[in-house]
């Protein structure tokens, strides 16, 4: 949940790379999903003020639908949930289903004034479960009548990084 906090040695190979920015954190408490909002922030504390986290939120979206890894299915979730309304009692079987899962993220984004939601989708994933796209359109949608702007992550850096300062959370 902490991202590359404290990974000293990863932070400076990161940064001597020439990343600005990098998303590593993208797990709840104790590695469980889902990953809880979170807002960005510069790793000033491990000597790189200038690389930010931008954190992703939600689901794996492969977990959500029980798409195995090494022939397991694992859903690990925290106790007790931070956002029970996101914890579906079985996996998901419809994009309207994911949809239900998303929406609440970007619901609970816009009334807690984050600046961003990255849901996590994996492409393989994605068309596997929803050749159509569905459940991208649904979301897609319904984030633009609450008034969410799309962007890039370096969009999201630069803006951050402008600023200088880390958002408080």
């Amino acid at each position: 949940m902490d991202g590359l906090r404290g990974a000293r040695a990863v932070l400076d190979e990161v940064a001597a790379a020439g990343f600005r920015y990098v998303s590593s954190q993208a797990w709840g408490p104790d590695w469980s999903l889902p990953a809880l909002l979170e807002h960005p922030f510069p790793y000033a504390d491990d000597g790189h003020a200038d690389l930010w986290e931008l954190p992703c939120s939600g689901w794996h979206e492969n977990v959500l639908k029980g798409h195995t890894w090494a022939g397991k299915v694992t859903r690990l979730i925290a106790f007790p949930a931070p956002y029970p309304e996101a914890v579906p009692l079985r996996p998901i079987v419809t994009p309207e289903e994911e949809f239900a899962v998303n929406k609440v993220f970007i619901d609970r984004a816009v009334q807690d004034g984050y600046m961003h939601v990255s849901l996590i989708w994996h492409p393989w994933s994605l068309a596997r479960f929803d050749a159509a796209m569905k459940m991208l359109e649904l979301t897609f949608s319904y984030a633009r009548e609450r008034g969410l702007r799309f962007g890039t992550y370096a969009e999201l850096w630069r803006k951050v990084a402008a600023s200088m300062q880390p958002v408080a959370p």
